[in-house]
C-alpha cells in the first residue's frame, strides 16, 4: 500500500495507472514522430488532456478496481467501449479548444495506438497477476478478525501472493476464518466445512 494525501492507495493501482499513461504518452510520440501534423498549439498540453480523458474513461469502465480480477474477453470488451468514448470525448473538447486538437491523421494514429497498446498492456499485466508460479506463498499463523483483511490483500499489494491457509489450533478459529480461505493443522484435523485438513507437506 502506499499513502498518497492521507489515503492508501494499493500498489499495484500505481502501477497499471503508471503503465496506462506510459502508453498514451508513447501514442502521442508515435504519432508526432511519424511527421503527420499534430494540430495547433504545444503538444504536452493536448497530451494531460488526453490522459486525463483515458484515465477517466478507464475509471469508469471499472478498469482500475484491481481488487475485482476479470477475464481477458470482459477486460478487452471494457477497454474498447472507454477508448470509444474516450474518442468521443477527446474530439469535442478539440473542437471547443482548438489548442487541444489533434490533427485528424494523427488523432487516428494516436487512438489506434493506445488501443493496441493498452490491450497488449492489460493483458500481459492480467497473465502476470493470475500467474500463480509468480506470487509468493504465505502460510498465516493463527486466525483472528484481520483474516479476511489479509484475503483480500491477495491481489492489491505490490506484490500479489497466495494463501496457502491459517494455521491454528483455536476452538473458534472456524468462525472467524473467510469461507475462501483453508484452515490447516487443526488438533482434530478436521475442517468441518473442508472436510480433511490437508498436511503442510503437500501445500509446497
Amino acid at each position: 500500500m502506499l499513502r498518497l494525501f492521507r489515503h492508501y492507495v494499493p500498489a499495484t493501482l500505481v502501477v497499471v495507472i503508471a503503465g496506462d499513461i506510459a502508453v498514451i504518452i508513447a501514442a502521442v510520440g508515435l504519432a508526432s514522430g511519424l511527421g503527420g501534423w499534430i494540430g495547433q498549439g504545444a503538444l504536452w498540453p493536448k497530451t494531460l488532456s488526453l490522459i486525463a480523458i483515458v484515465l477517466s474513461a478507464l475509471y469508469l469502465a471499472d478498469l482500475y478496481n484491481v481488487a475485482v480480477e476479470v477475464r481477458r474477453r470482459e477486460q478487452a470488451a471494457r477497454l474498447l467501449l472507454a477508448l470509444s468514448g474516450s474518442a468521443l470525448v477527446a474530439a469535442a473538447v478539440g473542437f471547443a479548444i482548438p489548442d487541444l486538437r489533434f490533427g485528424r491523421l494523427a488523432f487516428g494514429q494516436i487512438f489506434g495506438a493506445v488501443s493496441i497498446g493498452l490491450l497488449l498492456w492489460r493483458s500481459t499485466w492480467l497473465q502476470l497477476r493470475s500467474n500463480d508460479r509468480l506470487r509468493e506463498r504465505v502460510l498465516v499463523l493463527g486466525v483472528s478478525r484481520a483474516a479476511g483483511d489479509i484475503i483480500k490483500l491477495r491481489t492489491i499489494g505490490s506484490r500479489p501472493f497466495t494463501v496457502l491457509g491459517f494455521l491454528s489450533d483455536d476452538p473458534g478459529a472456524y468462525e472467524e476464518l473467510p469461507l475462501v480461505a483453508e484452515l490447516l493443522r487443526k488438533a482434530d484435523g478436521q475442517d468441518p466445512r473442508h472436510g480433511h485438513a490437508p498436511e503442510l507437506a503437500d501445500l509446497f
